[in-house]
C-alpha cells in the first residue's frame, strides 16, 4: 500500500513539475520594443518637492531619493521603485529623474499580493504579475507609460497562486 501511495505521490509531483515547466517554456515574448523610448537622462537627478507638489509622497521620501540616486531604470528618464509594505504587500512609485515629479504605480497595496514587475530602461512598458486573494487567481497585466499616466494595455488570468510564485521568464 505504501509503495502505491509513494508512486502516485511521485507521479503527482512530476505532473505538476512538467505543467510548470511547460508554462515557463511557452511564456510570451513581451513587446518591450513596441514601447521603445529614445534618449536617456544623463546628469544629476532633480529631487521631488515634498513640501508642495509631491507632498502626498513625503512619507516615502527616503526610498524615493535612494531610487533617484541610482539613476533612471525605466523609460529613459524615470526611477521606478517597489518596496514591501507588509506581508505579501508591495508599494511603488515612479519619479521623473529630470523634473523630480512623483507618480504612484497603478498596482500597489495589499490587494495585489505577490506583485512582481518586469520593465526595462529603454521601454515604457511594465508587465505586472500578481495574485488576487478573492478570485484565488494569478493575473498578468501590461501597462504603457504615457508621460503623465499609465494606460492598461492587457490583463489575463495566468494560473493559480503557485504559478504567481514561480520565477517567470523574461523574454
Amino acid at each position: 500500500m505504501v509503495k502505491v501511495l509513494t508512486f502516485f505521490g511521485l507521479a503527482a509531483v512530476l505532473t505538476l513539475a512538467v505543467e510548470f515547466y511547460a508554462r515557463a517554456e511557452t511564456a510570451e515574448h513581451y513587446p518591450f520594443d513596441q514601447y521603445a523610448v529614445k534618449g536617456l537622462h544623463k546628469g544629476e537627478p532633480k529631487y521631488p518637492d515634498f513640501k508642495n507638489r509631491d507632498r502626498d509622497f513625503s512619507a516615502y521620501r527616503t526610498r524615493i531619493r535612494d531610487g533617484l540616486r541610482r539613476g533612471p531604470n525605466f523609460a529613459g528618464r524615470y526611477s521606478l521603485i517597489v518596496f514591501g509594505c507588509g506581508t505579501d504587500c508591495s508599494d511603488g512609485y515612479l519619479t521623473d529623474v529630470s523634473t523630480g515629479k512623483v507618480y504612484a504605480l497603478p498596482l500597489r497595496g495589499e490587494e495585489y499580493m505577490d506583485l512582481r514587475l518586469k520593465f526595462q530602461l529603454h521601454s515604457a512598458l511594465i508587465v505586472a504579475r500578481w495574485y488576487d486573494l478573492q478570485s484565488k487567481r494569478c493575473y498578468e497585466e501590461m501597462f504603457a507609460w504615457r508621460g503623465e499616466r499609465f494606460d492598461q494595455m492587457a490583463k489575463k488570468d495566468v494560473g493559480d497562486h503557485d504559478f504567481c510564485l514561480l520565477d517567470w521568464p523574461f523574454k
